[in-house]
């Protein structure tokens, strides 16, 4: 088995020498390093190139002289790679020694498993332990129950869980989740994740594999340690106009799944997954009828009862919303 290391940079020469050396420190080194740069300003190319000469796998630094942005530059690495396992790698991060070991068990002891993620010890800027794990913000213990039960899919299509710093998946899946779209509320990682979980299983490994750092420069960060401000476009919108914002980003997210899902059927090597996809098709559609008609609530109260009505007999709210909280919500918003 060929483990194919992917990480995209992007001026990271501050933590990049520390997580070049836990990749090297590995139990199991990987088979190669692939490396794109997005137009780095600082030492982040050097850095890397200098790291080349000293180990005894394969880097491949790729360089960007205008930048993609995060999505297409992951999906740039993506493109690169041909081993039967990749595995994803932030710039700023530090990986434990047998990560790559527990990645290559997982896949040989678990050949229906397409993608797997791990739990991450928290560290500051400095590197000092904040005592805390990545899953006690990101991943709650009603998800996890899901998850094990096979309810991934429906889990991932709302809720964005998987990090792709603690992420791999098998290489023969590559095709299935490129090109990555960059106009959806999605990055790179959640859409691996989603679109790989509609024909394969995932796997979890409780085990902190990686510690993950928080700092005021990473690109996307985890609550209550984000650096994201609030968003001026909706200062003078109301609650209603915010939330309907939030759906129509909602559906375009489905709508992209929908039509990925689609091609995947239509593909001469889908007939194992056929019966899967269809279901999985079936359930993004109603998926967007249901945030159409919570996302196109009118303002006044009295004219949305007819929907809301409509939507919780046919069972909507239940399966796809929070049953009656989500009712009561919509009719007095």
């Amino acid at each position: 088995m060929k483990i194919s290391v992917v990480m995209a940079t992007r001026n990271g020469a501050r933590y990049l020498p520390e997580q070049l050396q836990s990749i090297a420190n590995q139990l199991r080194l990987p088979d190669e390093l692939i490396v794109c740069d997005d137009a780095s300003s600082d030492k982040t190319r050097e850095i890397i190139r200098d790291f080349t000469a000293s180990v005894p796998f394969v880097v491949r630094l790729y360089t960007n002289q205008t930048a993609l942005g995060v999505v297409k530059n992951y999906e740039q690495a993506l493109g690169h790679c041909s081993a039967d396992v990749i595995v994803l790698c932030d710039q700023d991060d530090l990986w434990r020694p047998e990560k790559l070991v527990r990645v290559e068990e997982t896949f040989s002891r678990r050949p229906n498993v397409g993608l797997l993620f791990s739990d991450a010890d928290l560290m500051d800027q400095q590197g000092t332990s904040l005592g805390e794990r990545l899953w006690q913000y990101t991943f709650r213990k009603k998800h996890q129950t899901q998850i094990r039960s096979g309810k991934a899919f429906e889990v991932l299509i709302q809720h964005h869980i998987v990090t792709g710093a603690t992420m791999a998946f098998r290489g023969g899946l590559r095709q299935t989740v490129l090109p990555i779209p960059s106009h959806i509320p999605l990055l790179h990682d959640g859409w691996i994740a989603l679109i790989i979980s509609s024909i394969a299983d995932l796997a979890m490994l409780e085990d902190p594999l990686i510690t993950y750092r928080l700092h005021s420069e990473q690109h996307s960060g985890i609550k209550p340690f984000s650096q994201t401000g609030c968003d001026d476009n909706v200062k003078d919108m109301s609650r209603l106009a915010i939330r309907s914002r939030y759906y129509a980003g909602e559906i375009e997210k489905l709508r992209a799944v929908h039509e990925r899902l689609t091609a995947m059927l239509r593909d001469a090597d889908a007939g194992p997954f056929e019966k899967k996809l269809q279901q999985r098709i079936a359930y993004v559609e109603a998926l967007i009828s249901h945030f159409n008609a919570r996302g196109g609530l009118p303002q006044r109260r009295w004219h949305r009862k007819r929907i809301v009505l409509k939507e919780l007999l046919a069972l909507r709210y239940h399966r796809y919303s929070k049953g009656f909280l989500s009712v009561v919500k919509d009719l007095t918003i």
